[in-house]
């Protein structure tokens, strides 16, 4: 099943440059009765992350968004 955010949003704009947002991935590592908890930055493409979530939305790069 597709997912649609409103059926006048296929596209969504974002600040130019930006396309790749970094999250970052939780590793735990326990040692004795202790538990490290890492955090590793991770580059994710967007457009392909909401596409494997189900969404069918275009992401578009703008450098300013003006109202007409």
């Amino acid at each position: 099943m597709k997912k649609r955010l409103h059926t006048s949003q296929t596209i969504h704009r974002i600040k130019g440059g930006k396309p790749q947002p970094t999250t970052y991935v939780e590793h735990k590592t326990r040692i004795g009765p202790f538990i490290f908890i890492t955090r590793e930055p991770q580059t994710i493409n967007l457009q392909e992350y909401l596409k494997n979530q189900g969404y069918t939305i275009k992401i578009a790069e703008a450098s300013t968004i003006k109202r007409q």
